[in-house]
């Protein structure tokens, strides 16, 4: 696993040496050649090992030229780790001892509790909240999330099927469903009385409706080019079409342009009358585009 922070750096140098300064073979003694540095990790500190390698310099000994390390080396770490022997102890007893998983040990090593960081990232992110963001957290028994507000709305189906008898649930729910839903979650908490009623803004009511009529007229429309999407289209196109009357005109007349646009208009569907309503209707917006800009 890479390293994602830089190594830490030592608390206190010690220095290493060979207690044994005589050459275990031949016997003659073995001077400090060079020195070699580790860093070594331990629970409460950090130690840099400096190691004095000494050589044996006599040339007919088998061990000429043989590094020999620090004794106490291995009481501090083993060779080429990082971490002291006391950083293994604690977590094999932990690990082996207390049957602890590795984020447990890591937690406990760090002396922090293991919500620490998803405390402090929580911290972090909901600096950017504000006032009345999590307005449904306000308000008991709002639903908070998109699976409650399914459940929510599938309750509802199922209690209109139940009233009305319907198989499936009405199409009206589409259109009004922002009224009718909201007022049968409110109806189920409490009963509302006149006094209710009357407390309510006119206004308001009136805007609502007029939204609510709004949105039933989309959809009238909208069911009756799914019938007849030609009829529906050459209705709209006559609708929209520049119109003039036959006569005498100028010719300086600035109308006088529109004026044989008009007369030199026909259906897009005398055309092309296998075209489909979708490029029927891409083809008389284009058309009326351009009647428009010539005017």
């Amino acid at each position: 696993m890479a390293r994602r922070k830089p190594k830490p750096e030592p608390t206190r140098t010690e220095v290493l040496d060979c207690i044994v300064t005589a050459c275990p073979n031949c016997g003659k003694p073995m001077w400090v050649n060079y020195e070699n540095t580790r860093v070594s990790v331990m629970l409460k500190e950090v130690v840099k090992l400096r190691l004095r390698i000494r050589r044996c310099q006599n040339q007919d000994c088998d061990r000429y030229h043989k590094p020999h390390r620090p004794e106490c080396e291995g009481g501090w770490a083993l060779p080429q780790h990082e971490f002291g022997l006391d950083v293994l102890a604690a977590i094999g007893n932990r690990r082996y001892r207390h049957h602890e998983t590795v984020g447990e040990i890591h937690w406990a090593g760090r002396g922090a509790d293991p919500l620490a960081d998803a405390v402090a990232h929580f911290l972090k992110v909901t600096r950017s909240y504000w006032s009345g963001l999590f307005h449904c957290y306000a308000v008991p028994g709002l639903p908070r999330t998109n699976n409650d507000l399914e459940q929510l709305f599938g309750q509802h189906r199922y209690l209109e099927r139940r009233m009305t008898g319907r198989k499936v649930a009405s199409p009206a729910l589409v259109v009004r469903g922002s009224v009718r839903i909201v007022a049968a979650v409110m109806t189920r908490l409490r009963p509302f009385t006149a006094a209710d009623l009357a407390a309510a803004s006119v206004d308001e009511w009136q805007s609502l409706r007029a939204d609510l009529a709004a949105a039933r007229h989309k959809r009238t429309l909208q069911r009756r080019f799914r019938q007849n999407p030609h009829a529906y289209l050459a209705e709209l196109e006559s609708r929209l079409a520049p119109t003039r009357q036959v006569g005498r005109v100028d010719r300086g007349d600035p109308g006088f342009h529109v004026g044989n646009h008009a007369l030199a208009h026909k259906s897009i569907f005398v055309q092309d009358p296998k075209a489909p309503a979708s490029k029927a209707y891409a083809q008389l917006v284009g058309r009326l585009v351009k009647q428009v800009g010539g005017a």
